[in-house]
């Protein structure tokens, strides 16, 4: 069950790396209504800073401060400068460096993932090849919208796991996971749920990224429409996606009821993911050094652009140290 991300653009790449977190800042966007100023302050929103460390760890040294829950819109790369926000219900002031909070208004919405509009990115590359600068106006014109790497783990094995749940190979899938976390749990129900349904949300992330990989293989024109991420209510139409969908799905011989776990009471339904993504990438070249700035929806990832810019494999456990 390989990662493949085929390329779509036709002209060379750039090349280029990242030196230092600096170069690859982010900044989510949120609605406009949870920025307003409210009088009543039923949760207080942080917008914090964090430099070279995971979204994760960033939650980790903000808890003793916030006593409780933090709700939160993404998850951003460990190598970056990221500029995020998080709801908490109680906080008290401090003075971190890293993350460090700057602002704090209140908020009446409680964050989660469909808080999130999109990420702002500023990305500055290094010994760039600046004679094929026509590669980022392909780009401005579609990409395919892969998940990236960073969905499946630091291991790349995520979907691996979260496909043997859905085959009900549980005891293999049960030696992974005490591989990947240091555990020795002996039941499948001693795993938190929310990090099981990660796992089977990882396979759907494969099954939606190999109907892209098809798409890219066999057809010539970006299909900015929605396709289905497979899952426990999916049902298969007749577009494109959905034949190309079907022939996978056969292939990996499941079906929809395969992503409901009564035993572990849990279900992964499924849902709809543009295929292709358009954005508009501002570039500045300077000698070999190019700067790029650009916004994508959010569930895109900088990534998969940056794959098809500098036309290597640039991915997270490439930049991620």
């Amino acid at each position: 069950m390989k990662l493949r991300f085929r390329r779509w653009t036709k002209n060379p790449g750039i090349g280029g790396v990242l030196e230092t977190p600096e170069d690859f800042v982010v900044r989510e966007i949120l609605h406009p209504k949870l920025l307003r100023k409210f009088q009543q302050q039923k949760y207080i929103l942080l917008h914090i800073r964090k430099r070279g460390i995971p979204t994760a760890e960033a939650l980790r040294r903000l808890k003793p401060y916030a006593r409780g829950e933090i709700g939160l819109a993404g998850l951003k790369d460990k190598f970056s400068v990221s500029y995020q926000y998080f709801t908490v219900k109680n906080y008290t002031p401090c003075h971190l460096e890293n993350p460090s909070v700057i602002h704090v208004s209140p908020c009446e919405t409680w964050l989660s993932p469909g808080s999130l509009l999109g990420n702002e990115f500023e990305i500055l590359l290094h010994g760039c090849d600046t004679r094929h600068m026509k590669v980022i106006g392909e780009v401005a014109e579609g990409i395919p919208n892969y998940f990236g790497s960073q969905r499946f783990g630091s291991k790349g094995n995520n979907h691996e796991i979260g496909k043997m749940m859905v085959k009900r190979s549980y005891k293999r899938a049960l030696k992974l996971i005490n591989e990947q976390y240091g555990k020795q749990l002996t039941n499948m129900r001693h795993v938190p749920k929310r990090r099981l349904k990660f796992f089977v949300n990882a396979y759907q992330s494969w099954l939606f990224n190999e109907t892209l990989n098809r798409y890219v293989k066999h057809y010539d024109k970006p299909y900015f429409r929605e396709a289905k991420i497979f899952g426990a209510d999916t049902r298969i139409g007749k577009s494109v996606p959905d034949r190309i969908l079907r022939e996978i799905v056969t292939k990996e011989k499941i079906a929809a009821r395969d992503f409901g776990f009564p035993d572990l009471r849990l279900s992964c339904r499924g849902g709809e993911r543009s295929l292709f993504v358009r954005t508009s990438v501002s570039c500045t070249p300077t000698g070999t050094t190019v700067k790029l700035v650009f916004s994508l929806p959010k569930g895109s990832y900088a990534t998969v652009l940056l794959n098809e810019i500098c036309k290597k494999p640039f991915n997270s456990k490439e930049h991620t140290k």
